[in-house]
């Protein structure tokens, strides 16, 4: 009888895996939360739950250990545990995430193990080329003591991306706006320009995390018009197409 008891207990305990999500989100300050969800293919009891242990470990990108983590249980319900790891990601770190049954084997049997390479959002890995279709809205100011200047650049781009190494080349074409905005005579005066562009060609490298160039081509195909208005309160001088 004891032996029937058990034997679904181990079975159980045998059989059951673990899925490994990651849960990397802004923290609002240009960096990722390093947290992980662990979700069981089934519910276990609280003494089955105190068996489980989960481990993380943390390398740069020579190699070098960030850190190594080992977390029990706590915090979680009969299916789920997510938790929060210390450390800041960063491009072409290793991590890897194991899930332990402890105490119910010997030696300890793993349900559960993932490897991820932090890579960036929507470029390819090493030596893979992909397509894309960006949203671009670049904006420059300059002051100094009698005048200011500011631009803005938006266009819609289509094109692709291949890495070779560290090396990350883009190139895209799209059509969009050029705007102009300049204070003239000591700041009495405003120059405002909206160029509607026909054809906007982007050419970036960047080298690991790096931007080693990125140049933009722009041609608006209609002539520039332009007339100046002055008035003492509001002076200006538009152009436009």
């Amino acid at each position: 009888m004891l032996t029937v008891a058990i034997s679904p207990i181990v079975s159980a305990q045998n059989t059951v895996s673990a899925n490994i999500l990651t849960e990397w989100v802004d923290d609002g300050t240009g960096n990722a939360t390093h947290g992980y969800r662990i979700v069981l293919d089934q519910s276990l009891s609280f003494s089955e739950l105190d068996e489980l242990s989960v481990t993380v470990l943390h390398t740069d990108a020579d190699d070098n250990e960030i850190g190594n983590w080992a977390f029990d249980w706590s915090g979680g319900n009969n299916t789920e545990l997510g938790f929060v790891v210390n450390s800041t990601l960063n491009w072409k770190d290793q991590v890897t995430i194991e899930v332990w049954q402890n105490d119910c084997c010997n030696p300890s049997v793993m349900i559960g193990s993932r490897n991820i390479q932090v890579t960036i959002w929507n470029e390819p890995l090493s030596d893979h080329e992909i397509t894309r279709v960006t949203n671009w809205n670049l904006v420059q100011d300059t002051v100094n003591f009698t005048d200011s200047e500011s631009w803005a650049l938006d266009f819609i781009g289509q094109g692709w991306q291949q890495r070779t190494g560290d090396v990350l080349v883009s190139n895209e074409l799209g059509t969009g706006m050029l705007s102009i905005e300049e204070s003239t005579e000591g700041g009495t005066g405003t120059v405002a320009i909206m160029l509607w562009l026909d054809t906007v060609w982007l050419n970036e490298t960047v080298n690991g995390m790096e931007l080693q160039s990125q140049i933009f081509e722009m041609r608006a195909m209609e002539p520039l018009e332009s007339t100046t208005v002055r008035t003492a309160s509001i002076p200006k001088f538009l152009a436009m197409l």
